[in-house]
């Protein structure tokens, strides 16, 4: 029997992200009506939306799943059909493994393989700890004598450049907001609306 490991949680961000114009259905009611009911039924009916798709986001991870074996990395997808493929070693030209921020933070790898003799390519989202083996193991590890990019301190410093301006923002956003009060509030005051 074989072992089928899951896709990292961002799989499923990644499915809800393939179907957000959906996210748009409901906003057109709104326009249409130009009403704050339009508005109100289209918000309930938005949420519903998000619901619905996150849902069936999880569905299609928490069915979805991998398994590398002695014929290749097997990668079955989908909800109520499978599509199944098999990838082996020989068709794949390169395996890229890639990292941003957010999935740095969250333990996540984007792994994409692209095909050897035709146009395309496979995007998974895998744990860490499993994307780099995988990539080894399919392009038969790094060859003797080949410089490997393995990134550093600067990655740290980008990471802390990001947080800080995060920081920043929300320290920006509730300074606007203090002085903007306290001008309202010296606007009434001196009997200005």
């Amino acid at each position: 029997k074989m072992k089928r490991n899951q896709f990292h949680v961002f799989y499923a961000l990644q499915q809800f992200q393939k179907r957000w114009i959906l996210l748009l259905l409901p906003l057109i009611n709104a326009l249409v009506r130009f009403d704050l009911a339009g508005l109100i039924t289209s918000l309930i009916a938005e949420a519903a939306v998000i619901l619905i798709l996150g849902a069936v986001s999880l569905l299609i991870w928490q069915n979805a799943w991998w398994h590398l074996g002695e014929e290749g990395l097997t990668v079955a997808t989908g909800l109520w059909w499978h599509r199944v493929i098999t990838l082996r070693p020989e068709d794949l030209a390169c395996v890229e493994v890639y990292r941003r921020p957010l999935q740095r933070m969250a333990g996540a790898a984007q792994v994409t393989l692209y095909y050897a003799h035709q146009k395309g390519k496979v995007m998974l989202y895998l744990p860490w700890r499993d994307a780099r083996p995988l990539a080894d193991a399919l392009m038969k590890g790094p060859a003797p004598g080949s410089r490997v990019y393995r990134p550093k301190g600067l990655d740290r410093v980008g990471l802390a450049a990001v947080s800080s301006n995060l920081f920043a923002g929300v320290w920006l956003v509730m300074f606007t907001w203090r002085q903007t009060a306290q001008v309202l509030d010296q606007l009434k005051a001196r009997g200005i609306q």
